[in-house]
């Protein structure tokens, strides 16, 4: 995902803003666009359907961890 942020065709003057700006360290690209935080974890999990939204929403010990790593990482990483 961190590579696809690097590619993405981004709209017109979207670049511009300093939480989305190009980050260039030593002449490589390094940040461009959204800044991600992800947590990955496996398990088994439950899913259930949201009635109001017609979404699946997933719950179960993975999900909360994921969650908390994803919380302590820092922006873009």
């Amino acid at each position: 995902m961190q590579g696809a942020m690097l590619m993405a065709d981004w709209p017109e003057g979207f670049l511009e803003h300093e939480l989305t700006e190009e980050v260039w360290e030593e002449g490589v690209l390094v940040k461009r666009g959204l800044r991600l935080r992800i947590g990955i974890d496996w398990g088994p999990v439950a899913v259930r359907l949201v009635p109001r939204t017609g979404r699946l929403d997933y719950v179960g010990r993975p999900m909360n961890r994921a969650a908390r790593i994803a919380a302590r990482a820092k922006a873009a990483t």
